[in-house]
C-alpha cells in the first residue's frame, strides 16, 4: 500500500467554517422558549391523537362485546322455540292419541 496523504483543501474547509457560522445559536432564552413550546404542542398533540384512538378502540370493543352477547341470547331463544313447538307436537300427538282411543 502506498502511503499517500491528503492535502486539506481550504475552500472545502471555509465552507465548513460558514456553515457552521450560520448555524443559529440554540442557547439564547427565546429560542429556547419557543423550541420548547413547539415540543409540548407536538407531544400534546400525540398525547391527543392517542387519546382519541384508545376511545375509540374502547368503544369498538364495547360494541364487539355486546353484539357478542346479543348472538349468544338468540340462538338460545331459538332452541328454546324449537323445543316448545315440539313439546307442543308430542302434546297433540298424545290428545290425538287419546280421542282415538275413546
Amino acid at each position: 500500500m502506498l502511503n499517500k496523504r491528503l492535502v486539506p483543501n481550504p475552500t472545502i474547509i471555509n465552507n465548513i467554517q460558514e456553515i457552521f457560522n450560520f448555524l443559529p445559536n440554540f442557547e439564547t432564552e427565546d429560542i429556547i422558549k419557543s423550541l420548547s413550546n413547539e415540543t409540548n404542542n407536538s407531544y400534546l398533540v400525540l398525547y391527543l391523537g392517542w387519546l382519541v384512538k384508545t376511545v375509540t378502540a374502547l368503544h369498538k370493543l364495547i360494541n364487539n362485546k355486546i353484539m357478542l352477547k346479543e348472538e349468544e341470547k338468540l340462538p338460545e331463544k331459538k332452541e328454546g322455540e324449537k323445543e316448545k313447538k315440539e313439546g307442543d307436537k308430542e302434546k297433540e300427538k298424545d290428545t290425538k292419541e287419546a280421542k282415538e282411543k275413546n
